[in-house]
């Protein structure tokens, strides 16, 4: 057996806006194409980042991927040796409709294990990790309040690229704040997440007093400007620090900034309206 070996990850990616990707799946070449092999990794690690996920479409792209390897023309066609193989094997095992999962070019790479098996059993457990929920990992923090959020509107087919705006950085008075995704319905809605998922009552305390001062310094520059704040709240999830967490919404709340505090419970419900309204207007 020839010595070297060819990879391709197969990725899935959730949203453009986050530029994130997971790996989903390794395709093998052996023997200079000749003996090309698919491995799966565990869906559940998407889901357990995005709920909305349904883990029976990647069972079905993989088992649709297993069968045209099986069954199909030579993989030599996939891996050719001298070109460039990730659009040959994008169009020909994944479904045409398929923009969430994607293929990389290919790596070369050595084989110093022997076997295939060896190669894709070691491979794997470096490129497809298992599920692993540590509570320190899983964490309410702002990325992960943005991510619930573009789920919801995603799934109410909001194109999230041509319905908002991304990336809105304001600067006053030496302050500067960037504000995530923004949409407009009469005035400019801005989505700032602010998570209070911390480890000490001090660091929500903290934390609270300085988004209160970045909105006062605000209020004015919104008014002028037909602006309001949505701000995202993620809430602490050790039950200690929840008397803490309701002190920083009050806090919020106290802001004199034109505003709507959006805590975790009621994610859905702003997503929905925001997702009607948008509905409701042309592009």
């Amino acid at each position: 057996m020839n010595n070297q070996f060819k990879y391709s990850i197969l990725k899935y990616s959730h949203s453009l806006l986050l530029g994130e990707s997971l790996n989903l799946g390794i395709l093998f070449s052996f023997d200079e194409g000749s003996d090309v092999r698919f491995m799966a990794g565990n869906p559940q690690r998407v889901k357990s980042i995005y709920p909305s996920f349904d883990p029976t479409i990647f069972q079905t792209i993989v088992k649709g991927i297993k069968q045209k390897l099986d069954n199909g023309p030579s993989p030599h066609t996939l891996f050719p040796r001298n070109s460039p193989a990730t659009e040959l094997i994008q169009t020909y095992l994944l479904p045409e409709d398929s923009t969430s999962f994607q293929f990389t070019e290919p790596f070369a790479a050595v084989n110093s294990f022997g076997e295939p098996e060896k190669v894709m059993e070691e491979f794997s457990k470096v490129l497809l990790p298992d599920v692993e929920v540590r509570k320190e990992e899983n964490r309410h923090n702002e990325s992960f309040l943005l991510r619930r959020y573009v789920d919801y509107m995603t799934g109410r087919n909001i194109n999230i690229e041509y319905r908002m705006r991304k990336n809105q950085l304001i600067q006053i008075k030496g302050l500067k704040m960037n504000f995530e995704l923004s949409w407009k319905n009469g005035i400019v809605h801005l989505i700032k997440p602010i998570s209070f998922d911390l480890k000490q009552e001090s660091d929500i305390q903290n934390k609270s007093a300085q988004f209160f001062g970045y909105l006062d310094l605000l209020t004015e520059y919104a008014k002028r400007n037909d602006l309001t704040f949505d701000l995202l709240v993620g809430k602490p999830q050790d039950e200690k620090l929840h008397s803490s967490y309701e002190d920083a919404l009050y806090i919020l709340d106290r802001a004199s900034a034109p505003k709507d505090i959006i805590t975790e419970e009621k994610l859905a419900d702003y997503s929905e309206k925001t997702a009607e309204i948008l509905h409701s207007k042309e592009l």
